[in-house]
């Protein structure tokens, strides 16, 4: 049997009837289209978004060294005369920062989910009682910090590295959700400027290396090496690295 795309949710049968004991049975997502029941293969939980964010990354990192190595003379400052470079840049980089927490929010909601009670709902950390719903309500910081430690049994990723990326990105995705355009301090990031400078001077770089690193603490192999190679790891085209993947197969 065809082994599913590595990116795709599966489950390897252990038991029951024995023509399916050690075959992949892939996950699948169902809705209705056309009055026909339809089933579609579900994505690994923040898998969608790493491959967003690896693509958005790398070409945002190409677009800014040309915006600021094109610099030209211009009175009272140097000036980007190519305004299709400036937009793309900061479409890239922008959709990198909030692609990376919405992927952090469908794996911590993913875990969550695992835990708690299919009926009910309700989740148990540190012997009280709660649910999904309201766990998916904290803060992204509590959850990784508290939750899913508690639930998947791994030390708090406080001390880490990629934890300081983790504030970086996730204060810079509310400063541009919110459109906050001024110059401003916030919690996560260094000193006080405007929107446009933190994009400008880099500070969405890092986002994939984060979030692999992410996953990789809470769920050891959970972007495996297959994975990796079939959805890049940010420092390269992801297109490449499929095609790559299709030519060793």
């Amino acid at each position: 049997m065809r082994k599913p795309d590595p990116r795709i949710a599966s489950a390897t049968v252990t038991g029951g009837p024995e023509d399916l004991i050690g075959h992949d049975l892939v996950i699948v997502d169902e809705f209705r289209y056309k009055d026909e029941v339809v089933h579609i293969p579900r994505p690994l939980a923040g898998v969608p978004e790493f491959v967003a964010v690896a693509e958005a990354e790398v070409k945002a990192d190409e677009l800014r060294e040309q915006m600021l190595s094109t610099l030209v003379d211009q009175g009272p400052a140097k000036w980007q005369p190519d305004t299709r470079l400036v937009v793309e840049m900061r479409a890239a980089a922008e959709s990198a920062v909030i692609t990376a927490v919405v992927g952090l929010e469908a794996f911590s909601n993913h875990h969550v989910l695992r835990v708690a009670d299919p009926k009910t709902g309700v989740v148990v950390l540190d012997g009280q009682e709660t649910t999904a719903a309201d766990v998916r309500e904290r803060s992204l910081d509590e959850r990784y910090k508290r939750v899913l430690p508690a639930i998947l049994g791994v030390g708090n990723p406080a001390g880490k590295q990629w934890w300081q990326v983790l504030r970086r990105v996730q204060a810079l995705a509310a400063l541009t959700r919110h459109a906050v355009d001024e110059p401003t301090e916030r919690s996560g990031l260094s000193g006080k400027r405007s929107l446009a400078e933190r994009y400008y001077l880099g500070a969405y770089q890092s986002v994939t290396r984060m979030i692999f690193s992410a996953f990789e603490h809470f769920s050891p192999n959970w972007i495996s090496d297959d994975r990796l190679r079939a959805i890049g790891d940010g420092r390269g085209s992801i297109n490449d690295a499929l095609e790559k993947l299709a030519e060793s197969r």
